[in-house]
């Protein structure tokens, strides 16, 4: 009983620790691409000879590919929030996974994170290791790009 709730406290630690990370790489995210839009703005303020017109395209299309990418960051982000801390003994969404290499949380994209003194590497569930991942137990291995993990525990 203790160990469960103990990995519950530890679960919401990890959840809080990651929706700061992945907010903080947003607003990184967000700066740069107002600094893109600046540049673009001053683009479309210098005169044509100065500026051809495939420069500003490819500026305006990699606006467009950041702003998508924004959306889905958005709609990660919201489902992180919505993530309760419960325990789960099989890989699935939410899952802090627990191996003999790294430490994953299946949730969204976010990069290594420590919590505890322990670091995290939060995973998608459309990453292929999580389809490696998925469904498996503590005492499964997975093998993934050649290298092979033992998962000692799944919460």
């Amino acid at each position: 009983m203790e160990s469960s709730i103990k990995k519950l406290a530890l679960k919401e630690s990890i959840i809080k620790r990651a929706l700061e990370v992945f907010r903080d790489r947003m607003q990184e995210k967000r700066e740069h691409q107002l600094e893109l839009m600046e540049d673009a703005q001053s683009i479309d303020n210098e005169t044509y000879e100065m500026t051809t017109e495939s420069n500003k395209e490819e500026i305006y299309e990699e606006i467009d590919r950041r702003a998508e990418a924004m959306d889905t960051m958005q709609d990660e982000l919201q489902n992180l929030a919505r993530l309760a801390p419960t325990l789960q003994p099989v890989v699935g969404k939410g899952s802090v996974i627990i191996t003999d290499k790294e430490n994953f949380f299946v949730a969204a994209s976010i990069p290594s994170f420590k919590v505890k003194d322990t670091k995290y590497v939060g995973i998608s569930m459309e990453a292929p290791i999580f389809e490696e991942m998925k469904g498996k137990l503590a005492g499964d291995k997975v093998t993934f790009k050649k290298k092979t993990y033992e998962i000692r525990d799944v919460f």
